[in-house]
């Protein structure tokens, strides 16, 4: 999931009405551009952004996707990107989801 995150952890910024694909490619480094091309073009990515557009559904995976997204996007103002894993999203989640039942 990481390289997911790392290469499109600012789709929201691009998400509309639809996703404004060429400049979601652009935003990135060149390095990744042809991968962005070829994976915004995938049946399993423009599902994820209908689904995103359509229900704002609170499908298990895109909750997590849209954590480690905002967690990575935190990462990159620091000096060392730390790296992000679904687990390590999952563990803080579910670290405040204890937080907060602790408090009820």
């Amino acid at each position: 999931m990481s390289i997911f995150v790392q290469s499109c952890y600012n789709y929201k910024d691009y998400l509309k009405q639809s996703l404004d694909s060429e400049h979601f490619i652009r935003s990135k480094p060149r390095t990744i551009e042809l991968f962005l091309e070829w994976f915004t073009r995938t049946q399993i990515f423009e599902l994820f952004i209908r689904q995103k557009l359509d229900s704002n559904s609170q499908n298990p995976f895109a909750i997590t996707f849209d954590l480690a997204c905002d967690k990575y996007r935190r990462t990159l103002n620091k000096s060392t990107p730390q790296r992000i894993t679904a687990k390590s999203v999952k563990r803080k989640s579910a670290g405040r989801a204890n937080k907060h039942d602790q408090r009820l």
